[in-house]
């Protein structure tokens, strides 16, 4: 076997010579990792000169013969070969050793190979490395046939070893490709998770569509910034998406504190519900409880962050009850959305609030008055609904804001 090694190694450094010979430009990319493909190469070509002070390289070229020849590649010249130069000398030096410990360094370099390999940019896959390994075996199995002549224990000795570890290195491959596959689909996941609510996603990946719903009580809360659209002639477009997105983000927390669902965003605007998809007894306070610490968000922001234009952005929270329809629209770019008198409304209450409360109805008050301070705001117009009564949430009553909130949701009754 050791003399077959230095064989091989000849073969090898026959081609780390020629790699070493091509263009600059080739030379100077960076196919791996943050270094160019020079480096990598040359640290090869130096340490199988350690490894064999005497070594000669060869007329045959095996990495030729399995690229040109085998794979169809006709790019041999106009490419490195890095990666596979790297890990071929790693397996070359645990054919000399056999221990536990070079075989753990050289699966180390052959994950790590391919986990800062750009398999976009050069269009290899797992089955392409699969059949580069097994047109691998299939030369070395014919270089040892040539090597050994007719001394077939030798050949099974040498052809034995290289084979285990030439599977071995397929199964790291294989664990690579899973592992991006199953990394690939989490984020997948994930994506829709966040896009979708979870129950509606499950629906849709079995069902491939989601049936409308009608949900007889839910909760719906609008907010909106006073005066958004004249400060966007004002600030800095990237300062106003940058602000913007720290209160969304503070709002989004909020509401996965509350157990809520955002809805949807549009410009200023932030739309979330509370007992969608599934019921959810205690929606309605989750929701004041929710447009509440909004306001007290904003108002905290204001205290700690100016605008270019001075001062913070006043925030109106709108929240209205009852039937809602919910349901999946679009194909493509599919979104959950939801529909009825109910959403209209709650988005009257924000439209006809004042900036810095919490503006409720008249229905939402007759469910929540025992718990919560509310103020009578009288009748006010509101657009294509006439006058409505509407009430400025103040927040929990005293009793229930010294006990929290486990407090009044065991008292109410539905």
């Amino acid at each position: 076997m050791k003399s077959f090694l230095n064989y091989l190694t000849s073969s090898f450094l026959t081609h780390i010579n020629i790699e070493l010979s091509k263009d600059e430009k080739i030379l100077n990319n960076i196919d791996i990792g943050k270094k160019p493909a020079r480096i990598g190469i040359k640290k090869v070509h130096n340490e199988i000169y350690k490894s064999y002070p005497n070594i000669k390289p060869i007329e045959f070229n095996f990495v030729y013969e399995l690229n040109v020849i085998r794979l169809n590649k006709q790019n041999y010249y106009d490419s490195s070969f890095e990666g596979f130069d790297i890990v071929f000398w790693e397996s070359i030096k645990d054919l000399q050793n056999l221990t536990k410990e070079s075989r753990k360094t050289y699966k180390k370099t052959v994950v790590e190979i391919l986990k800062n390999f750009d398999h976009k940019k050069f269009g290899l896959n797992m089955q392409t490395f699969l059949r580069s390994q097994a047109e691998l075996r299939k030369i070395l199995h014919e270089m040892i046939r040539e090597y050994y002549k007719n001394d077939e224990a030798k050949i099974k000795k040498s052809w034995d070893i290289i084979y285990e570890q030439n599977m071995e290195h397929q199964g790291w491959i294989i664990e690579h490709f899973e592992f991006l596959l199953i990394d690939a689909w989490e984020k997948s996941e994930d994506l829709l998770n966040n896009i979708l609510p979870i129950k509606i996603a499950k629906e849709l990946k079995k069902k491939k569509k989601v049936e409308p719903t009608h949900i007889k009580e839910a909760s719906v809360l609008f907010t909106d910034f006073k005066g958004f659209t004249q400060l966007t002639e004002q600030m800095d477009s990237k300062q106003l998406v940058n602000e913007l997105d720290i209160c969304f983000r503070e709002f989004d927390a909020i509401v996965k504190k509350f157990s809520l669902e955002k809805i949807k965003t549009l410009g200023d605007g932030y739309m979330c519900a509370g007992g969608v998809p599934q019921e959810n007894r205690h929606h309605i306070f989750n929701i004041c409880l929710a447009g509440l610490e909004m306001v007290e968000k904003i108002n905290e922001l204001a205290k700690t962050r100016a605008m270019s234009c001075g001062g913070y952005w006043q925030v109106r929270v709108g929240i209205h009850f009852g039937e809602i329809v919910a349901g999946v629209i679009g194909k493509h770019k599919f979104s959950y959305d939801i529909w009825g008198d109910t959403v209209n409304t709650a988005s009257k209450m924000e439209s006809s609030g004042v900036p810095g409360e919490v503006n409720i109805s008249e229905e939402l008050k007759n469910k929540i008055e025992k718990y919560f301070d509310i103020e009578s705001r009288g009748e006010i117009p509101a657009k294509n609904k006439g006058n409505l009564k509407m009430y400025l949430l103040k927040g929990l009553k005293e009793k229930y804001k010294q006990n929290g909130l486990p407090s009044f949701i065991s008292d109410y009754k539905n």
